[in-house]
């Protein structure tokens, strides 16, 4: 019998309400039978699946007691909306994981990380990084909370501010040819 490969996989879960934490309880059964999982969340999380609960270690996520060696891959799930996916953010950039990106624009991510934090300068500061002065006439509009935000428009797709996660990956994980290629 071969050795299952071990994983450490950030996900939000039930009961959060995200379709990312309804997909990754739909799989965790089936990834089961070809890996040992240990599901990294939200230390404010309080996941409510028992068959979840019971298949597999939950813990939450602490960045001094993480032991990415214990690991033969690290995956994160990562997706748009701030609140669930906060606690993967630095992991993702410090970690050298596969990343699942479920949103092709991140914009709203990152909005939703200036309105918790009120740090208006890492905001501007990532946007101006890939956009330059685009960038910062996006995270203006944002800012001023003026109507239609950028991730609900085509422009979105031009502007997806997904780099700083892209760049941060080992490998991806995309749902379409559409993202695929778009990122390539």
């Amino acid at each position: 019998m071969t050795k299952k490969i071990k994983i450490a996989l950030f996900s939000p879960l039930k009961p959060v309400r995200s379709g990312i934490a309804d997909y990754v309880e739909e799989m965790l059964i089936e990834l089961s039978k070809h890996m040992d999982i240990d599901i990294y969340v939200s230390k404010d999380s309080k996941p409510e699946t028992q068959k979840i609960k019971e298949r597999f270690k939950i813990i939450p996520f602490e960045k001094k007691s993480f032991r990415p060696d214990e690991y033969d891959e690290i995956v994160f799930q990562m997706g748009n909306s701030y609140l669930p996916h906060r606690y993967m953010y630095n992991a993702i950039k410090e970690m050298k994981g596969i990343v699942v990106l479920h949103d092709y624009v991140l914009q709203g991510f990152y909005a939703g990380m200036y309105f918790t934090t009120g740090d208006f300068y890492a905001y501007s500061s990532v946007q101006k990084k890939f956009y330059g002065q685009k960038g910062e006439k996006i995270a203006e509009h944002i800012a001023k909370r003026l109507p239609q935000p950028i991730w609900d428009t085509e422009e979105g797709i031009e502007y997806p501010l997904n780099e700083e996660i892209l760049l941060s990956a080992k490998a991806l994980i995309v749902h379409s040819d559409f993202v695929r290629n778009k990122i390539l």
